[in-house]
């Protein structure tokens, strides 16, 4: 893993992460979307922005065909490229993408500041792409919460925490809001729960029985949709796991809705319709 101290010089950038493959760190060359395959919607820049700090999020794609010369230019905010230093770029401004506070954000270019690294001015992560499994990492070059060298987090940073995370892309579930409906049942739920500790007409607590518990109170977490709202967008989000948490949540079933978030299949667009597709 690259490692940069804080210090008064720039490192020099070495954009050589886990998993790459070439420069292009396991990306395809050319352009590219990024569809996440729990919510099927792919990474966007909202409004196309170009701004320093513009968010990318997931929103249904826009653009059906994945020939470059036939594709809508007002979709170009969902396509991306790996530029000839390693890093992730967005189409439609030509920015890299950067991570802060764990959010995927588009980085202009910024001037070395001291000490180095820090928030402001620090070398771009790597990110990485496995077929295999799906997964988009992220690659530090130093703790990517940028503590000052003389606070308390850059001594807890010194330990290398840090360098013992996985950094992995990940899709944030929404929640769809009560129904009026809904309100009226928890409502009620509430009311019974809150009568299984009213005292008896004889001083004593008494309990509902097992038949009178609501279905509610008997779902597993795993059959509860948590990402049911009708909102079109969803966040994005760099989350820090412990390593090998993939293989760990194989092995023991759990997390599965978590792991599916984590899933992104990384589609190239191509240059011209192949003559198989010309003919059909």
């Amino acid at each position: 893993m690259i490692t940069t101290e804080p210090s008064d010089k720039p490192p020099a950038y070495n954009a050589t992460g886990p998993g790459a493959t070439g420069v292009t760190h396991g990306f395809p060359t050319g352009y590219f979307i990024i569809r996440n395959l729990s919510t099927n919607r792919v990474l966007d820049v909202g409004g196309s922005a170009t701004a320093d700090g513009s968010e990318l999020f997931l929103w249904p794609e826009k653009e059906g065909s994945l020939v470059e010369g036939l594709r809508d230019p007002g979709a170009n905010n969902q396509v991306f490229f790996i530029d000839h230093a390693g890093a992730l770029c967005s189409l439609v401004s030509g920015h890299a993408v950067d991570v802060e506070d764990g959010i995927p954000v588009l980085r202009h270019r910024r001037p070395y500041t001291a000490p180095f690294p820090n928030k402001y001015s620090h070398p771009l992560p790597i990110f990485s792409y496995e077929a295999r499994t799906n997964i988009i990492r992220a690659t530090f070059a130093t703790d990517p919460a940028y503590p000052s060298p003389s606070s308390p987090a850059a001594a807890e940073s010194s330990a290398d925490a840090w360098r013992s995370k996985d950094y992995v892309l990940t899709s944030v579930p929404l929640k769809a809001l009560p129904s009026i409906i809904d309100s009226a049942s928890n409502f009620f739920l509430s009311a019974a729960s809150q009568l299984q500790l009213l005292p008896s007409r004889d001083g004593e607590q008494f309990d509902l029985d097992e038949d009178d518990v609501l279905d509610a109170d008997r779902r597993d977490d795993e059959d509860v949709n948590d990402d049911n709202s009708t909102e079109r967008w969803r966040h994005a989000k760099i989350i820090p796991l412990s390593l090998g948490w993939n293989e760990k949540a194989s092995v023991h079933g759990g997390g599965k809705r978590d792991r599916e978030r984590r899933r992104w299949l990384v589609v190239p667009l191509v240059k011209s319709k192949s003559p198989r597709l010309s003919q059909s």
